[in-house]
C-alpha cells in the first residue's frame, strides 16, 4: 500500500467522527455500515480491511476520547491535589464524549459479545492513561490496587453518565467526585498499613546472636 494510502491517525481520527455519526442515528449498533462510515470519513473502504468488526471501531473511538481529555491541559502543578486533577481529567473526557452522547448510549445498548468482553479492558486502559498523566504510579502492589479502584469508578461514572440527561451533568460529577474522595480515604488507610508493616518487619538474625 503506498505511503498517502495508510490509514494515518488523522484519519483514524476522521472514522471515528463518521463512526459516531452513523451509531448516533442508527436504531442499534449493529445496523451501523462500514461502507457508509468509509464514505463519510472519505477514506477507501481498503483501509478498513484488517478491522475486528465493530470491536476495533469501539477501541479507536474510546482511544479518541483518552486523547481528547488531555487536549490543552497543563501538567499537574505542585500545589494541585491529585484528586482534583484527576476530577479535572476525567470530567474533560466526558466532555469530549456528550456531543456524541446518543452513539455511547448505543454502544452500552450493544448485546455484542465481543464488545461486551472487550469494555473491563478499555476502562482499565483509560484508568492507567488518566492516572498516568496525574502522576499516578500503577506499578506494584499498591499501584495494582490504585488502578482497579479507580478503573471501578470510571465505570460507575460512566454509567452515571449514561443516565444523566439534564445537561449540567451534576449525576456525573457527584458520583466522581464521591468516589475519588472514598478512594482517597482508602488509600490513606492502605500506606498506613502497609508502612506498619515495613515497620514492623525484621531482618532475621542468626541462631544463636546476641540482641544488642
Amino acid at each position: 500500500m503506498a505511503e498517502n494510502e495508510r490509514l494515518t491517525e488523522a484519519r483514524r481520527e476522521k472514522v471515528v467522527s463518521a463512526f459516531l455519526s452513523r451509531a448516533a442515528q442508527a436504531r442499534a449498533l449493529h445496523h451501523v455500515s462500514l461502507v457508509e462510515i468509509a464514505r463519510d470519513a472519505g477514506v477507501k473502504l481498503g483501509l478498513l480491511r484488517d478491522l475486528d468488526g465493530m470491536r476495533t471501531l469501539v477501541d479507536w473511538t474510546e482511544s479518541s476520547m483518552d486523547g481528547r481529555a488531555v487536549v490543552g491541559i497543563e501538567p499537574r502543578g505542585e500545589e494541585e491535589s491529585v484528586r482534583d486533577y484527576l476530577f479535572d481529567l476525567v470530567m474533560r473526557r466526558f466532555e469530549a464524549m456528550e456531543p456524541h452522547r446518543q452513539a455511547f448510549v448505543r454502544i452500552a445498548q450493544s448485546d455484542d459479545a465481543a464488545l461486551l468482553a472487550a469494555r473491563a479492558g478499555w476502562t482499565l486502559r483509560s484508568a492507567r492513561w488518566l492516572l498516568l498523566c496525574a502522576g499516578v504510579r500503577t506499578t506494584g502492589a499498591q499501584g495494582w490496587i490504585r488502578l482497579a479502584g479507580f478503573s471501578r469508578l470510571l465505570g460507575r461514572t460512566h454509567a452515571a453518565w449514561l443516565l444523566d440527561t439534564e445537561g449540567d451533568m451534576a449525576r456525573t460529577m457527584a458520583t466522581l467526585d464521591r468516589g475519588l474522595r472514598e478512594g482517597a480515604e482508602a488509600m490513606q488507610r492502605l500506606d498506613g498499613v502497609m508502612a506498619r508493616l515495613r515497620g514492623g518487619l525484621r531482618p532475621l538474625r542468626p541462631e544463636g546472636e546476641v540482641r544488642p
